[in-house]
């Protein structure tokens, strides 16, 4: 790489189990380095979803797993590139991984979003809402968190949209569905399934991520006259013009429920794993979306009483300065600027307030 900066190594897990949440952070974080004029390195597992991988901002090296072992395969190929900094977004790491990490002088970041665990890399940047989720130990005297959903690390078109006022007004005219990567838990044909009988006026917006599992059934479900006003988008890079087109997104609680609160539409919330469950609530308690409960069990009695809940505009608008306040879309350069400190980078990124 031609840079008079060594690269930055980002590492990202994604799976059908864990989605595809921590590839797509790290793509955000990628963009932004190579926007300034920093290199990246950027490591996937094999488990990946083919179709994602195509979206990357960069080249790509792809192992097999993260285990200890592989990642002292991607050691020896950083110390030659010269890299200074390891950055990982897993779904839990462990100290086995960050040790093997740290050799040879390489400072390790690690963004995290379970937390209550002992890690010994120099820096944690946890997104989540949820306080609990915070807590860590260290044997690390570097050690230093940084938490709270100002980090939440979305792509750089959430920042711009989240500068223009957002105006509510009217009835429910869109509403989008957009479950996650994989939506392993099926919540998205339940969701379907409970409004093809629901304000066939009202558009429908279907989003088939990159590892979507149930295309084929959902496909089929689509395929009557009676599923008019349904749109189904396939692999899209970004959600924003979507989130902001609609009026309402159902979601499971991961990154989306945070894309949503930043451009302001209001969020059900049908969660897949207790971290989702309790970042739903968080959320709920706070005055931004309803957490109707897991998607697997949600009835379509449930689905309609929250719409009519969210139906009165003033009530929507309410939601919508409430979820902005809490994510402004610039959660990617804190990141990079909190990174590139611990290796003295002089970094051209402006540090948001």
């Amino acid at each position: 790489m031609n840079s008079k900066h060594p690269p930055v190594a980002l590492i990202a897990e994604s799976s059908p189990r864990i989605g595809t949440g921590h590839l797509i952070e790290t793509f955000s974080i990628a963009r932004i380095a190579l926007r300034i004029g920093i290199p990246v390195e950027l490591w996937v597992n094999r488990d990946a979803p083919k179709k994602l991988l195509e979206l990357a901002p960069c080249d790509l090296m792809v192992i097999d797993d993260f285990s200890p072992e592989s990642l002292q395969h991607v050691v020896e190929d950083l110390r030659r590139g010269g890299c200074l900094l390891a950055v990982t977004s897993f779904r839990q790491v462990t100290n086995l991984q960050i040790d093997v990490l740290r050799q040879e002088g390489i400072r390790v970041a690690c963004i995290d979003e379970l937390g209550n665990d002992e890690l010994d890399c120099d820096l944690v940047i946890n997104p989540s809402l949820v306080t609990e989720y915070h807590r860590y130990t260290s044997n690390n005297p570097r050690f230093r968190v940084c938490a709270g959903p100002q980090y939440i690390p979305l792509s750089e078109e959430y920042e711009v949209l989240y500068q223009q006022p957002r105006s509510i007004t009217g009835d429910i005219q869109n509403i989008v569905i957009a479950m996650g990567g994989t939506d392993r838990s099926g919540a998205t044909l339940r969701i379907v399934e409970s409004l093809l009988e629901w304000r066939r006026d009202v558009t429908k917006h279907v989003v088939v991520g990159a590892g979507f599992v149930n295309i084929t059934e959902l496909e089929s479900k689509l395929s009557t006259v009676e599923s008019a006003g349904f749109v189904i988008h396939r692999n899209l890079r970004s959600l924003v013009d979507l989130l902001m087109l609609s009026d309402i997104g159902f979601t499971a609680g991961g990154n989306t429920l945070y894309e949503l609160a930043c451009v302001g539409t209001p969020a059900v919330i049908l969660f897949e794993d207790p971290h989702e469950r309790k970042q739903g609530l968080a959320f709920q308690e706070r005055g931004f979306g309803i957490c109707l409960g897991p998607g697997t069990d949600v009835t379509k009695e449930q689905i309609w009483s929250a719409l009519d809940v969210l139906a009165p505009p003033k009530y929507r608008h309410t939601m919508c300065d409430v979820g902005r306040s809490l994510v402004d879309g610039r959660g990617a350069e804190r990141i990079l600027t909190l990174i590139l400190e611990l290796i003295g980078y002089d970094s051209p990124v402006q540090t948001p307030s």
